[in-house]
């Protein structure tokens, strides 16, 4: 455990997030928030993320997985076929292992260090579950757009924008839930009963089953179940499409851009700080996506042909022939610190994740949008939807394509949009509005730690 410069007799809150950087960094300017009023803040995770979340000042409770105790190469005697599904077979009982040693050692953690409030991730899952073993009240943290069932708009995962409420309105929407909510449900009964029997095991339980015997409600999301929590979404309620009904127990907690967040710094040598700055970064999984490669080589063809713009292109870890000879206002590399790129951007080239949109939208950078996945589809909608930017098919975008778009998106109108959600953005930079919605609920909810029951249900069911 890495827990620097905290005082044992501060009540502690945990966060458990999605392990990916995004939602890590769309959590620290609450966390930081939470600190300064006298909270002791940890995150508990695996140690990938431990160095980057201490640098930025918070505690972290780190678990590892345990190696492979049988991974030793199976004899080459045995038909390929057999081997192969002997490897698959005991990949997902090492998962199964690493998983419920993941989940002890966490209730270790946690009732050892008695956290009063945990702030988690409401995907059911072994984070989910595991506040109710503890008797640790919770609180959902969801750093997208997605939400729960909800005919009056089109799921997250949607390319659809609204439209004005009527039968046929709500009938669409319907139908793309519909698509989305089936396919969920398929890959958790794969993953649960088909998958186990294909590998000679026996059908799996199903974690939902384990959050509504203590007493939990479970709804349905994009994502999959959801367990119905009092809810922060970690973003600005005027980026979101308009809903007819309120969602309860649902607080939009601000912009969520830490700007002291260590990233390292950027080399602007040879930039001109008068000539418009492109930046297109595909995020932290940029090889993830099959047509990355095509984007950048794209987006690179394009800046070389425009004498009036200069680039930085972010590939992460995606291998692309770098043009020779390429002019010095275009940059390729594999990071950058992007939170300082984007104070000087005037387009942002980007896949759509939620929190690559709220960082360009604090500063009022125009996007182009070529979602790859999940919501990001629904957030380059939110884009197109609020007049921010534009979007386009990673699949089939290609350099001319982008050259068009770079110029549509210099237009005037897509600075003044930027520049008013850019208000909303720097008017709740705080978080105050989820710092106060954590500090009623403890007050109105909460209960010292030893005065918890075990297994205490923590629900949004009570009006």
């Amino acid at each position: 455990m890495n827990d620097p410069g905290t005082a044992r007799n501060k009540p502690a809150i945990f966060f458990m997030l999605c392990p990916e950087r995004s939602a890590f960094n769309a959590s620290f300017t609450l966390a930081q928030r939470l600190k300064d009023r006298g909270y002791e803040i940890s995150y508990l995770g695996t140690p990938d993320f431990e160095a980057y979340v201490t640098a930025q000042g918070f505690g972290y409770h780190a678990f590892s997985l345990a190696s492979d105790a049988h991974a030793a190469p199976l004899s080459e005697s045995w038909p390929i076929f057999l081997r192969r599904w002997y490897a698959r077979r005991r990949a997902f009982l090492h998962y199964e292992k690493a998983l419920q040693q993941i989940v002890e050692r966490a209730q270790q953690i946690v009732r050892e260090t008695k956290p009063v409030l945990m702030l988690v991730d409401p995907l059911v899952s072994w984070q989910s579950v595991l506040p109710y073993r503890c008797g640790v009240p919770m609180i959902g943290v969801n750093a997208t757009m997605a939400s729960t069932f909800d005919v009056h708009i089109p799921p997250a995962f949607s390319e659809l924008l609204p439209a004005p409420e009527s039968l046929s309105a709500r009938a669409r929407n319907l139908r793309a839930w519909g698509r989305i909510l089936f396919r969920g449900w398929y890959q958790r009964f794969a993953s649960e009963k088909i998958i186990p029997l294909t590998l000679g095991l026996m059908p799996r339980r199903s974690p939902v089953r384990a959050v509504k015997q203590r007493g939990a409600r479970v709804l349905w999301s994009e994502y999959g179940p959801w367990i119905d929590l009092p809810e922060l979404v970690l973003s600005v309620r005027q980026l979101d499409f308009p809903r007819s009904v309120e969602v309860r127990n649902r607080v939009y907690v601000g912009s969520c851009v830490h700007l002291p967040r260590v990233d390292g710094q950027f080399d602007w040598t040879g930039f001109d700080a008068d000539m418009p700055l492109v930046y297109c970064s595909l995020g932290t999984y940029s090889r993830a996506y099959p047509y990355a490669k095509r984007l950048f080589e794209a987006v690179i063809e394009a800046l070389k042909r425009k004498d009036g713009l200069q680039g930085i292109v972010q590939i992460g870890d995606v291998g692309i022939d770098v043009p020779g000879n390429l002019p010095e206002r275009i940059r390729v590399v594999e990071r950058v610190p992007q939170l300082e790129i984007l104070q000087r951007a005037r387009v942002f080239v980007t896949h759509g994740g939620a929190s690559s949109i709220r960082e360009s939208l604090y500063f009022g950078v125009p996007t182009v949008v070529l979602p790859g996945w999940l919501d990001q589809f629904g957030n380059a909608a939110r884009v197109v939807y609020h007049g921010l930017g534009l979007r386009a098919d990673m699949a089939t975008i290609t350099a001319g394509r982008m050259s068009a778009l770079l110029d549509d998106s210099m237009d005037e109108r897509f600075l003044r949009a930027n520049a008013r959600m850019q208000q909303h953005f720097r008017e709740q930079a705080s978080c105050q509005a989820g710092v106060d919605f954590i500090e009623s609920f403890l007050q109105s909810r909460g209960a010292p730690h030893e005065a918890l029951p075990v297994a205490m249900p923590v629900t949004a069911r009570e009006a």
